[in-house]
């Protein structure tokens, strides 16, 4: 019980800076999402792309 209550204060001391380190980690998460979902909506547009140069190529030759 005594060492639990020994880690308490420096506790509240690293709080704020554990929310505002959340947030930011959150920050990033969204940029990480957004930059994985753009990048593979491009890399969907290049493979259909492809798909289709492939399709219109094929018949022709």
């Amino acid at each position: 019980m005594c060492n639990h209550a020994s880690p308490g204060p420096p506790h509240p001391t690293s709080s704020p800076a554990g929310s505002s380190e959340a947030s930011h980690t959150g920050q990033l998460m969204k940029q990480l999402v957004y930059t994985t979902v753009e990048f593979l909506h491009k890399l969907s547009e290049i493979a259909s792309g492809k798909l289709i140069c492939m399709l219109s190529s094929s018949p022709g030759s």
